[in-house]
C-alpha cells in the first residue's frame, strides 16, 4: 500500500525578479516598452534615420520632452530613470545636437543638451564625441547660448541652476578637449580681474609686472575699440569673461546666505555642494587657478563658506558641505605659486601672507601719535620702586601701570575708541592694581572712560584687540612669562599696535625670550610720540617715523604731556559749552600718586568696593582664597626659589 504525503503543495508564488530588476536598472523589456522609446524609434532612432523617414524636427518635441521628462517647469528634479532611457535613446547624438540652431535656440534646447552631457558623465562614457564628430563649427554658438542662460537665471529653478552648476563642471574639467578648453579658458583669464575689488587689483598688478603691462595694452586696446564702435561698443565687464564667474559666486553667496541649518531644502543643499565641489576644481588646476584664486580671496567665499550655519551647525545635513568645504580650504591654501606653478616653502608662504596683510588698509596707515606700530616701552623705577608684593604672590608694578594708564589717556584724547584698547598683563596683582588706577584715573572723566578688557594674559587667550598695552611687571626676575608659549599669546593678541611696558635689560638677557626682545630692543625703548596727529586722520604710511616724534623718557613726563592735554581738553570743552558749573572733575595730574597703596590696590582684588564709589570690581578680580588657588595652578609667580615648582605647577597652556 502506497504511503500518502501529508506535506502540503506548495503554492505558486511569484516569478523570482531578475538581477536587473532587484538592482533597479532597466530591462530590456522595460526599454522596449517604455513611450520614450517609442519615440525615439519614430522621431531619431538610427533604424529611422538611417531610412529617411524620420518627420521633420520639431522643437515643441523637445519643449514637450523637457517638460515632461526632465523637470522643465517643475521644483521637482527629473527621474534618474527617465534621464537614462533619453541617453540610451541617443537622445543628444540623434536629434538634440544634428538640430541645435547656431541662433535663438531655446531654453529648453540648451538645458537639455546639458542634461545629457551631465548623464553621460555619471555613466563614464565619452560625452563629448558627438560635438566633435559632427558639426563642431557650432560648438562655439553652443557655448554662447549656455553662457546667455544666465540672464534668465531668475527664471531657472534650483535643479535647473545645479543641472548648470554640474555641466560646468564637467567642462572645466574637460581641458583636454580642444574646442571645450577654447571656450571655457576665457571665462578664467586674465579679464575675470575686472570683479575684484578696486584695492585687491592694484595690489594683484603690483605683484606681478607682466600682468599690469598686458593689463595696460588691453585696456588701450579696449579703448580703441570703443572709439571705432561707439554706442554698440559692450565694455569687458559686461562680456562673459569678466562676468561668468563672478555673477556665479554672487549667486551662490546669494543663496548661501539665506540657508538655515535646519529646514534646508534638499535641492538647494545639493546646489551649494555642487558648487563648492566647482570652487574646489578650479583651484585644483593651474590653468583654472590662476586668476581665479584672486576673485575668490577678494570676494570671502571661503570665510563665508567657514560660518555659515550649514557649515558651523552640527546637523547631518550639513556633513557633506563641511567635508567639501574643508577640501576647498586645502586647496585654497596649497603652497604653489598660482602664475607659476612653482612650490612654495613654508617662509614664503608666511612671509606672502603677512604682506597681504600688511597692505590692507588698517594696517598700511600708522597708529595716529605713535612713532612705532609696536615698541617696548622701558620703564625704571618709580619712586624708588620697581615689583612689589604687597602679599605673597600677587606682585605689582606701580610704574608700569601709572606709565599704561598715562598712554592709555593720551590715546584716548587723540580719538582712539575705548573698545578698541585692552590693556594686559601678566599677573593677577598687577592686574588689580590696573583696575584701581584706572578706576580712579578714567571711569569717571568723560574724555576717557574704562578700556574694554583689564585682564591677565591667560585670560585673554583666544581673544584679540585692535591695541593692546602690556604690562610685563617683573624688575627682578624673569617670572612665568619666560615659558614660550605664554609669551607667544602675549605677543598675538594685537591686530594694529603693541606696546609693552617693562625692564628692557632683564627680559632681553632671558634666553628663552631672546628672539622676541631681540626684534624689540631693535627700536628705541623710549617712548615715541607724534601728539599733533588724531585717529582716522592720520596718513603716514606705516613705518615711516613722523617729522618731529617728542620722546617720552619716563613716567613723570608721560604724567606732564598728558595733564597738559586733558587741560586743553577741559578748556575746549568748557569754551564750547559743556560742563558747565564746575561739572568735570577735578582729576589730579596722571602723573600724581593719587593715593593708591599698594595694600589698598590689593584689597581691590576681594571683589569688594575699595573706594566706596558703589562700583563692585569684576569677576577677573578673585578673592585672596581663589589668588592663592590661581598662584598654586601656576597663574602667578610664587618667588625666585620656587620658580620650577610654580613652572611645573602651571601645565602647558592650550595651543592659541
Amino acid at each position: 500500500m502506497a504511503k500518502t504525503s501529508n506535506t502540503k503543495p506548495k503554492r505558486a508564488g511569484p516569478a523570482p525578479k531578475s538581477k536587473a530588476a532587484q538592482s533597479g536598472a532597466l530591462t530590456i523589456a522595460e526599454i522596449s516598452k517604455d513611450k520614450l522609446t517609442q519615440l525615439a524609434n519614430k522621431h531619431w532612432s538610427s533604424a529611422v534615420l538611417a531610412g529617411g523617414e524620420a518627420p521633420a524636427f520639431s522643437e515643441e518635441l523637445v519643449q514637450q520632452i523637457y517638460r515632461d521628462e526632465l523637470g522643465g517647469g517643475s521644483d521637482s528634479p527629473p527621474s534618474l530613470r527617465r534621464v537614462t532611457m533619453l541617453e540610451l535613446s541617443q537622445y543628444l547624438e540623434n536629434y538634440l545636437w544634428p538640430n541645435f540652431p547656431e541662433e535663438g535656440a531655446t531654453s529648453a534646447h540648451v538645458l537639455s543638451i546639458l542634461a545629457m552631457v551631465n548623464e553621460k558623465f555619471r555613466e563614464g562614457v565619452p560625452a563629448w564625441t558627438c560635438f566633435r564628430q559632427s558639426r563642431p563649427e557650432v560648438f562655439p554658438a553652443f557655448f554662447r547660448a549656455f553662457l546667455a542662460l544666465k540672464a534668465t537665471d531668475g527664471e531657472l529653478h534650483m535643479h535647473e541652476r545645479t543641472t548648470y552648476l554640474l555641466f560646468a563642471i564637467n567642462a572645466f574639467q574637460s581641458l583636454e578637449e580642444e574646442a571645450v578648453r577654447k571656450e571655457v579658458l576665457r571665462l578664467v583669464s586674465l579679464p575675470l580681474w575686472h570683479a575684484l575689488s578696486p584695492g585687491r587689483l592694484q595690489l594683484e598688478l603690483h605683484d606681478h609686472p607682466a600682468l599690469l603691462k598686458h593689463w595696460r595694452h588691453a585696456a588701450r586696446r579696449e579703448a580703441r575699440a570703443a572709439a571705432a564702435a561707439g554706442d554698440a561698443h559692450m565694455p569687458v565687464q559686461r562680456r562673459p569673461e569678466a562676468s561668468f564667474l563672478p555673477a556665479l559666486v554672487d549667486e551662490f553667496l546669494s543663496v548661501l546666505g539665506g540657508v538655515q541649518e535646519e529646514g534646508t531644502d534638499r535641492r538647494t543643499t545639493l546646489y551649494l555642494e555642487r558648487f563648492v565641489e566647482f570652487l574646489t576644481d578650479l583651484l585644483s588646476q593651474l590653468p583654472t587657478r590662476r586668476f581665479v584664486h584672486a576673485l575668490l580671496d577678494d570676494r570671502a567665499v571661503l570665510v563665508k563658506c567657514t560660518l555659515s550655519p550649514l557649515c558651523s551647525g552640527r546637523g547631518q545635513q550639513g556633513v557633506l558641505f563641511a567635508q567639501l568645504v574643508d577640501l576647498f580650504r586645502f586647496y585654497s591654501g596649497f603652497p604653489i605659486a598660482d602664475h607659476t606653478g612653482e612650490a612654495l616653502g613654508e617662509e614664503e608662504v608666511v612671509a606672502a601672507h603677512y604682506e597681504r596683510v600688511a597692505a590692507l588698509p588698517a594696517f598700511a596707515a600708522a597708529n595716529a601719535g605713535f612713532a612705532h606700530d609696536y615698541q617696548l616701552v622701558d620703564v625704571q623705577d618709580y619712586n624708588g620702586r620697581g615689583e612689589t608684593s604687597p602679599m605673597p604672590y600677587f606682585y605689582q608694578n606701580l610704574g608700569e601701570a601709572e606709565y599704561l594708564v598715562s598712554v592709555y589717556q593720551y590715546m584716548r584724547l587723540l580719538g582712539y575708541p575705548a573698545s578698541s584698547v585692552a590693556v594686559l598683563t601678566t599677573y593677577n596683582g598687577q592686574t588689580a592694581l590696573l583696575r584701581d588706577v584706572f578706576q580712579r584715573r578714567c571711569a569717571a572723566h568723560p574724555a576717557f572712560g574704562m578700556p574694554s578688557k583689564i585682564a591677565t594674559v591667560d585670560k585673554f587667550q583666544g581673544q584679540q584687540a585692535d591695541y593692546v598695552l602690556l604690562s610685563l611687571v617683573r624688575t627682578a626676575h624673569f617670572g612665568h612669562l619666560r615659558d614660550v608659549r605664554r609669551l607667544v599669546v602675549a605677543m598675538s593678541r594685537s591686530r594694529l599696535g603693541l606696546y609693552v611696558f617693562g625692564r628692557a635689560a632683564l627680559f632681553s638677557e632671558c634666553y628663552e625670550l631672546a628672539p622676541t626682545f631681540r626684534q624689540l630692543t631693535a627700536r628705541p625703548t623710549a617712548l615715541a610720540l607724534a601728539p599733533h596727529e588724531r585717529h582716522g586722520a592720520c596718513a603716514r604710511p606705516v613705518g615711516e617715523a613722523p617729522p618731529s616724534p617728542v620722546v617720552v623718557p619716563d613716567v613723570q613726563a608721560m604724567a606732564v604731556l598728558v595733564a597738559q592735554m586733558v587741560a586743553h581738553w577741559e578748556a575746549a570743552a568748557m569754551a564750547a559749552g559743556y560742563g558747565g558749573g564746575g561739572q568735570y572733575p577735578a582729576s589730579a595730574p596722571p602723573g600724581d600718586d593719587v593715593g593708591v597703596e599698594e595694600g589698598a590696590a590689593a584689597e581691590g582684588a576681594t571683589g569688594e568696593d575699595p573706594d566706596d564709589d558703589g562700583v563692585v570690581e569684576d569677576e577677573d578680580a578673585a578673592d585672596p582664597a581663589e589668588e592663592k588657588a590661581d598662584n598654586k595652578a601656576g597663574a602667578e609667580e610664587p618667588d625666585e626659589a620656587g620658580e620650577q615648582r610654580a613652572e611645573e605647577g602651571a601645565g602647558p597652556m592650550a595651543e592659541d
